[in-house]
């Protein structure tokens, strides 16, 4: 058997429909959903015992992932994404389980494309110090446990594309940044590589990455054209103007794919039409 720790969120799910398509028994846990494994919080030690003793592997994807959040409430984000998330992976190796631990390609700052797992990691963000120093805290794990970095995932939902949808059916303006890039990759692709290193149960630290990446302007510009919109509404903006608050401007979204099986990273294209897709499909 195994677990997934996030089951409702947008990696968990997408591993938890992986498995079962392959026919692999799996239990899904999550913070505040009555998923089948029942309520396991990072934070709250008293309900890790609803993960089953002898569980062959667990995905760990909870926690905290806003970047906002993370930067505005450092000490309670960090309580969930260090020193919670930590303490739950030996817990679950201590049970018999291989953990699976999904970390973030902001342990790097984004200054240039391709990092590799074997590069020292420079997060910018509060979000990305976090992932770097839960690395840090299970670095004496490396042989019992495998740590993921991975870029962004685009699922079937997405606030920021759904507002600018709302906002351009409206005929109204909005600005995207130019400057910010990112490598996106579709929920069932990045679930079925979780899936399998779940089974395979390899130690290391893996990177999954789209092979190019993209700017969020070209991002808004493809919703204005599936929305029916002139594109003259979209305005090509920094990040730093919209977001006087932003920590770093990721000005590459890459990283240099390492997998424990022969893994093609696709285009980031794939996963922007996906999800451009997804947002229209509701009016």
């Amino acid at each position: 058997m195994i677990a997934v720790v996030g089951a409702a969120g947008t990696i968990g799910s997408a591993v938890m429909q992986s498995l079962g398509e392959a026919g692999v028994e799996a239990v899904g846990f999550s913070k505040s959903h009555a998923d089948p494994g029942g309520r396991l919080d990072l934070a709250d030690q008293r309900t890790w015992s609803a993960l089953p003793v002898g569980v062959e592997a667990v995905l760990v994807s909870a926690g905290v992932s806003d970047l906002r959040a993370c930067r505005e409430q450092p000490a309670a984000t960090r309580q969930v994404n260090v020193e919670g998330t930590a303490s739950f992976v030996r817990f679950a190796a201590e049970r018999g389980s291989f953990p699976v631990v999904v970390s973030t390609s902001y342990v790097f700052d984004g200054s240039r494309p391709d990092f590799g797992p074997d590069d020292a990691v420079c997060p910018r963000c509060e979000y990305g110090k976090q992932k770097a120093d839960l690395e840090r805290q299970l670095e004496d794990l490396s042989q019992d446990c495998a740590v993921v970095r991975i870029t962004k995932v685009f699922g079937r939902t997405s606030r920021l594309l759904a507002a600018w949808k709302d906002a351009l059916i409206k005929r109204e303006e909005i600005r995207a940044a130019d400057d910010a890039r990112l490598s996106p990759l579709t929920d069932d692709f990045a679930g079925g590589a979780f899936a399998s290193l779940l089974r395979a149960r390899r130690p290391g630290i893996f990177h999954l990455s789209g092979c190019d990446d993209v700017s969020w302007f070209e991002v808004a510009r493809s919703l204005a054209g599936k929305c029916g919109v002139e594109d003259t509404k979209v305005k090509s903006s920094s990040l730093l103007d919209i977001d006087p608050s932003a920590e770093f401007v990721p000005r590459h979204g890459t990283l240099t794919v390492s997998w424990p099986e022969s893994i093609e990273a696709p285009r980031s294209v794939l996963a922007v039409e996906r999800m451009l897709e997804n947002i229209c499909a509701t009016y």
